[in-house]
């Protein structure tokens, strides 16, 4: 019966896909910052690249994929991806 008086909040696609587009940003911003190191670029590029197909495909990102992006990579784009990928369609 609890369930009847809180309604979900309903997200449209317009809001997941503004958190992936900032997301990217910051796993971009991230990558460049790693840049000097050259290891840590192995993982930083397909993570940045696969953030940006799921912004491109409206996908929804995995937990998995979010804390990767997390910790190696960019902590406020993966913590956005986290939320991005918790959103009920």
């Amino acid at each position: 019966m609890a369930d009847e008086l809180d309604p979900k909040p309903v997200y449209n696609n317009d809001t997941r896909k503004a958190l992936l587009l900032v997301a990217f940003i910051f796993m971009i911003l991230g990558t460049v910052g790693l840049a000097i190191l050259l290891i840590p670029l192995a993982w930083c590029i397909p993570m940045t690249i696969h953030c940006y197909q799921c912004y491109n495909n409206n996908e929804k990102p995995s937990v998995a994929f979010g804390v990767c992006s997390l910790l190696f990579v960019s902590l406020i784009g993966g913590i956005l991806l986290i939320v991005a990928g918790a959103m009920d369609d």
